[in-house]
Formats: structure tokens, sequence, C-alpha cells
């Protein structure tokens, strides 16, 4: 189960009945986070998610994710034309975090944009 953390007053309860719902994954259920070539392991932690149908074309939607251990930090978010940070969006958020094996999910430092498209998801 990913543990949801906001350090804002954004309600996100329905959020977190969505994510302890969520079926807890094994171990080889998840993807790495490091590769090891000769003496150098190249470790992921930063990540630019993009919302776009293809790679390479323009995107409507981008963020930041920045990987600390079993915590995520989503600490960007923008959108094109103010448009919302919706429920699939949220899900599909939660897919990858739950590949990467995350136990914990930070959503700080958001601009007021971004604080209210997770009330509108929540609602």
């Amino acid at each position: 189960m990913i543990k949801i953390m906001q350090q804002h007053q954004t309600s996100l309860e329905p959020l977190l009945q969505t994510a302890a719902s969520a079926k807890v994954r094994t171990k080889k259920d998840t993807m790495p986070r490091y590769i090891q070539l000769d003496e150098w392991i190249f470790e992921v932690k930063n990540i630019r998610a993009l919302r776009v149908n293809q790679y390479g074309q323009p995107y409507d939607a981008i963020a930041s994710v920045c990987i600390n251990g079993d915590n995520a930090n989503i600490d960007g978010l923008m959108t094109l034309n103010d448009d919302d940070f919706t429920q699939d969006d949220y899900a599909t958020f939660m897919k990858f975090f739950q590949r990467l094996g995350m136990s914990e999910v930070h959503f700080d430092g958001f601009t007021e944009q971004a604080q209210q498209q997770l009330k509108n998801v929540a609602n």
C-alpha cells in the first residue's frame, strides 16, 4: 500500500481510500530503480512525467517527481490551458509508483492551481 502525504490543507480522503484498497505488489512486480554496468550504478532519482499519447509529440501536462528511497515527491505539476489533474491521471501515477515499489507519495510544493486540481480529483 502506498501512503499519501500532503503538507497542505487539501482533503485527499477519497484518494487515500483508493490507495488503501490498491493491490499490494510483491518485489517481483516492481521495476528496478537502478542498473549496474561494469563498476557504475545508474539510479533513477528524478522523473519527468508527460501527459501525451506518443513520445515526441506535444504534451498537455508535465510533472516533476523526485525519488528518495521508497518515497516519491511530486514537486511540480503544470497543465496546458489550466486543465485538471483527473482521476485517471491520479490512477496512472499510483500505478507507476506501485511499479517502482514506493511506500509514500508526497504532494509537496504545489502551486494553488495544482492544489485545486487535487481537490477536483478528490471530489
